[in-house]
């Protein structure tokens, strides 16, 4: 997989590791059976700290080229469940608390924006927004990319772009 990814071809057939070091690997290959004369270096991107490190980064480098060169099976996912718990403990409340600040003609919210300088509020507003459709860009490629289907992208995006 490394060798067919490093150059590539989907027509190598067999690789062996010849040497390793901290900044990359010395492998053979063989294509459509014939045995290559000239190995080819693999460079690790960053370097290898440490000994621990070989197993984790050759598993890894491993996981990218079958998703590279299509061999993996992404997972489709199907469902969706809006985690209402997590939003409303999460970020739920400081984006209600901005909502009832700026919308509300309650005692509190008037008591609020007399302490609040309108720019803070204005603040609060782009840095929601902002990330809000930044996840929700984030969450579209990522359906595309796993091919969720339609209506669970679109819902996912909708859902991303109000509530975050």
């Amino acid at each position: 997989m490394y060798v067919s990814q490093h150059l590539k071809r989907k027509d190598v057939t067999s690789a062996s590791m010849l040497q390793i070091d901290s900044k990359g690997m010395l492998l053979r290959y063989g294509i459509n059976g014939v045995e290559q004369k000239d190995p080819v270096r693999i460079p690790f991107d960053p370097p290898l700290m440490g000994y621990e490190e070989v197993k984790p980064r050759l598993l890894s480098m491993k996981v990218d080229a079958e998703v590279e060169l299509g061999a993996a099976k992404n997972p489709v996912i199907r469902n969706f469940v809006l985690p209402w718990r997590l939003i409303l403990l999460g970020p739920g409340i400081p984006q209600l608390a901005l909502i009832l600040i700026t919308f509300s003609s309650s005692t509190y919210a008037n008591l609020a924006r007399a302490y609040i300088p309108p720019w803070l509020i204005q603040l609060g507003w782009g840095i929601l927004v902002t990330m809000h459709l930044l996840e929700a860009i984030y969450t579209a490629m990522l359906c595309i990319t796993y091919k969720t289907g339609f209506y669970y992208g679109v819902s996912r995006f909708a859902q991303l772009s109000i509530l975050g």
